[in-house]
């Protein structure tokens, strides 16, 4: 059950960039920084 919210998860913020990326073209560095904001919240989210 705990993999499958896991992997719920990831594939909603893969579906999340996607459509940012599509919608909003940043720069690849504020893209990285997104992403890095965004492991660190799954990483404390994960802790929980």
């Amino acid at each position: 059950m705990r993999f499958f919210i896991d992997f719920a998860f990831v594939r909603l913020t893969n579906i999340l960039f996607g459509l940012f990326g599509t919608l909003f073209p940043l720069q690849s560095s504020c893209k990285t920084r997104m992403f890095k904001t965004f492991s660190m919240i799954a990483t404390i989210y994960n802790k929980v």
